[in-house]
This record gives C-alpha cells, structure tokens and sequence, in this order.
C-alpha cells in the first residue's frame, strides 16, 4: 500500500515539472493544476516546495517573462500586467521586478504604435468622439491614462 502511494506522488510530482518545464508558472497556476488533478491540500505544498527548491517554479523569474510576453507580444500597458500579476497573488516587489524589463522608450514606442493604428482604423469623422474611442482602447490595453493624453493629440 505504501509502495504505490509512493509511485501516485512520484507520478503527480514527474507530470507536474512537466508542466513547469514547459513555460513559465507561477504558484497559483501550479495550485490550481494540481487541485483539477485532485492532489490533496498538503501533498500540493509540499510538492509546490519541491518545485520551488529544484528551480521549476520561481515568481520573479515568471514575473519577469509574463511582464516581456504580455508587453512584447500583447502590446499590453503596465496597468494590466500589474492587474492580470495581482489575479496571480504575485507579490509586489517580483511585480516591480518584472515591471523592470520592460525599456521605457519602447513602451512608449508601442503606445504611439497602438494609438496611431487605433486612429487609423476608426471611421468616426467626429473629432471628439474619435478621440474617446482612442483613449477608451488604450486604456483597455493597460496604458496609463497621463501617457495617453501626452501623446494623443499628436495622431487626430
């Protein structure tokens, strides 16, 4: 009976760093993997443990690579990626981590790029109204709302 305990663990433990190992996660998509496999509450610590101490699960790391993929390849602004970290439970300071790989100059460059695509694709003749719109999808995407208005009316 202990012999094939043993093998259920070193099966969700072998299956779970496989998970890991194939992109970055963080713990609470580990928890959550774990719970819809049925892996019970203490069993999932200390295997959450493992994966901390053996280097498959790192939160600053995983922050670092959801803030580059979400910027990068979403054109996300820093106020979702802070939003969508926290809904993770990262903590502040790997959130702030994060935040650092993302080059201030390209964050704006992407702002510009999205407000200017934006403009360009909206068909309202009104001014005002084609602003709002502008202002109301960038601030959908993350971006921070001063950022906005310092770059909108370059792209009427």
């Amino acid at each position: 009976m202990q012999n094939n305990k043993k093998d259920i663990e070193t099966k969700f433990q072998n299956k779970i760093q496989k998970y890991c190992a194939i992109e970055e996660r963080c713990e609470f998509d580990v928890k959550k993997k774990l719970s819809q496999w049925g892996v019970t509450e203490n069993f999932s610590r200390s295997i959450i443990t493992d994966l901390i101490k053996n280097k498959f699960l790192d939160e600053e790391r995983f922050a670092k690579m959801f803030c580059e993929v979400k910027f990068r390849t979403r054109k996300w602004g820093r106020i979702k990626i802070i939003h969508e970290l926290k809904r993770k439970y990262i903590s502040e300071i790997n959130i702030h981590n994060g935040l650092t790989v993302i080059n201030k100059s390209d964050y704006i460059e992407t702002l510009k790029e999205s407000l200017q695509k934006k403009s360009e694709s909206i068909k309202e003749i009104h001014p005002l109204k084609k602003k709002q719109k502008i202002v109301n999808f960038l601030l959908q995407r993350g971006f921070e709302s001063n950022l906005i208005w310092d770059y909108i009316d370059i792209y009427k």
